[in-house]
């Protein structure tokens, strides 16, 4: 894979992480759990500081073209990769906790 075509995975990725922020805000609303509420506030905000961590990837390539792709990246993978592998694991109970089936 080119540095172009993982940059275009970056950006996709950003699109996800902004796509999730909404999902997190709409779950909010529907849950009736309190620490479900809680729990999902929290993914909200790493959402957030994910979308951020990629905004700061994408950045750091544009400023520095020489700048590696794959260094850049393993700097972000290391910061969220246990956030990620919760949040999995975390909404595979969505649809019964939003009173819906799967």
């Amino acid at each position: 894979m080119g540095d172009e075509q993982l940059v275009e995975v970056l950006r996709q990725a950003l699109q996800s992480e902004i796509g999730g922020e909404g999902v997190y805000r709409s779950a909010l609303q529907c849950a009736k759990n309190e620490l479900l509420k809680a729990e999902w506030t929290k993914y909200l905000e790493r959402a957030g500081q994910q979308g951020s961590m990629t905004r700061k990837v994408l950045d750091d390539l544009a400023f520095d073209p020489d700048k590696r792709l794959a260094r850049a990246l393993k700097a972000a993978f290391a910061e969220i990769e246990d956030q990620e592998d919760e949040r999995l694991y975390q909404t595979t109970g969505w649809p019964a906790n939003c009173g819906t089936a799967a």
